[in-house]
């Protein structure tokens, strides 16, 4: 690293066009109207410099940006905020800014959600709120109009990009760039904040992996940690068990029997870890926040949560392996705990609200922990018969106090099953796998020809896969690292 910057002081907005038509309609209605929106996204997509766009935008009257008191809260009433805002829009129309009102207390969110709502299209009040959609949506929001911030579509994270870095990136490290940004356009300027000039320009090799812990916990603001061990643990264990699916969510069956190998049911006593009945849900009740949109029906031991959105399709070409089979039937739970506020249950589907929470959850972990959560995964799956799934979670399990040629003779046999599974058409499993398969054998290698050969075999699985974008990168890794480790 030096000390020169790879990106620009300031960049323009880009793929938010259908986001500001939405703002600039309130605009320029305030001269005869109030309006309100909430700008919901999850971190990094860029609810902040909407916002900012917004009150840049605004020449009709007054901007003021509402936040909370030191310690969250607002410390006014709801007649106070009302006299404040009328005081305000009685001379000019007014633009009232107030950006990550879910971080504000309960108290300052009532005030203003109650202020919201007495406010009249006569006050020619304005108010723009942002919310994290990592999380549920507080009630005291859940009835605003909605503008939904989405990844940035390829085109305009590719923009964002060049505009970043005036385009000197090499074509294989742009394309590296752009697929662990993952549309995030925080994150993408973060990634390329950590780089060089020379590794910006391919030049040198670029840091691994790209996207680190303390890039995602910088953009995503902090690695949520749930109130419990056990919380903590679903966590990580839903996040773990992600890095083999196809698509966002996960089976719940297969988090709860990993969840059983990580932490054994206790026997009956006053001591029993909350949250341990025979299924990892048990001990979970329903959360009290509501979001827009009807609920989704409750399954096995898990308490419902709102499906807002449409849900992410799995990529082209079959599922990967489903998860291990029949399960238990649900008891309850020694004591009831909420899920945790990241994570929404759909029928029998658990995932993240937000892809880069996920990311960070297991970027962030301990690496003992990690090893856990991934054996145990490893031992339902192949308890079950899913081979490469298993084999897959078997090799992030790998590392940690053993000695090195043992090791490395493990590390050698794991890389040969995986390759030959994942090359065995007779196993059901997507392109994607096979691709995620066919680089971690090659990571795991130490011939560099066998393993530029894996490398390649993983592009041409990520060609399949329909992702070109994934399978440029690994052709330019099996370039470089055809030599000895």
């Amino acid at each position: 690293m030096t000390g020169e910057t790879t990106v620009r002081t300031a960049v323009r907005i880009h793929g938010r066009s259908t986001q500001r038509k939405a703002l600039r309609a309130l605009l320029d209605a305030l001269p005869h109207h109030g309006g309100h929106l909430l700008v919901a996204g999850e971190p990094g997509l860029g609810r902040t410099t909407l916002l900012r766009w917004a009150a840049r935008s605004f020449r009709a009257g007054p901007v003021l940006h509402l936040g909370p008191g030191p310690d969250g809260g607002a410390h006014v009433t709801v007649e106070q905020l009302l006299d404040t805002l009328r005081a305000a829009s009685a001379a000019a129309p007014v633009l009232v800014c107030a950006d990550d009102a879910h971080l504000w207390d309960a108290p300052a969110r009532t005030a203003l959600g109650r202020a919201v709502r007495r406010l009249s299209t006569a006050d020619r009040v304005g108010l723009l709120l942002s919310v994290a959609s990592d999380r549920a949506v507080a009630p005291e929001f859940a009835r605003l109009p909605v503008v939904h911030l989405d990844p940035l579509a390829p085109s305009g994270a590719a923009a964002l990009l060049d505009d970043a870095t005036d385009g000197v990136a090499a074509p294989a490290v742009r394309e590296q760039l752009l697929a662990e940004a993952e549309g995030n356009p925080a994150l993408l300027v973060a990634l390329v904040r950590r780089l060089s000039p020379a590794e910006l320009r391919g030049h040198r090799p670029l840091p691994r992996p790209l996207a680190d812990a303390a890039a995602l916990t910088e953009v995503a603001g902090g690695a949520p940690y749930g109130p419990s061990a056990h919380a903590r643990d679903l966590l990580l264990t839903v996040a773990a068990a992600g890095q083999t699916e196809d698509g966002t969510d996960v089976d719940a069956g297969l988090v709860h029997d990993a969840l059983r190998h990580l932490r054994p049911e206790p026997g009956p006593g006053p001591h029993a870890e909350p949250g341990f009945g025979p299924r990892v849900g048990a001990g979970f009740g329903p959360r009290a926040e509501s979001g827009p949109g009807p609920r989704a029906e409750p399954g096995p031991g898990f308490p419902a949560e709102p499906e807002p959105g449409p849900r992410t399709e799995p990529g082209p070409g079959p599922r990967a392996e489903s998860g291990p089979g029949p399960r238990a039937e649900p008891g309850p739970g020694p004591r009831a705990e909420p899920l945790p506020e990241h994570l929404v249950l759909a029928g029998d589907r658990l995932r993240f609200r937000s892809p880069l929470v996920r990311r960070t959850v297991h970027a962030t972990a301990t690496p003992e922990r990690r090893r856990a959560v991934h054996r145990a995964l490893a031992d339902v799956l192949e308890t079950g018969g899913h081979r490469l799934t298993g084999l897959l979670h078997r090799s992030w399990s790998l590392g940690g106090p053993e000695p090195a040629p043992a090791s490395a003779d493990r590390l050698a046999a794991v890389a040969d099953r995986l390759a030959a599974v994942a090359a065995d058409g007779a196993v059901p499993a997507s392109h994607r796998l096979r691709a995620t398969a066919y680089a971690r054998s090659a990571e795991l290698t130490a011939d560099g020809a066998r393993r530029a050969e894996r490398y390649t075999a993983a592009a041409e699985q990520a060609l399949l896969a329909g992702r070109p974008d994934r399978a440029r990168p690994l052709l330019a890794t099996a370039a470089r690292r055809s030599g000895p480790i």
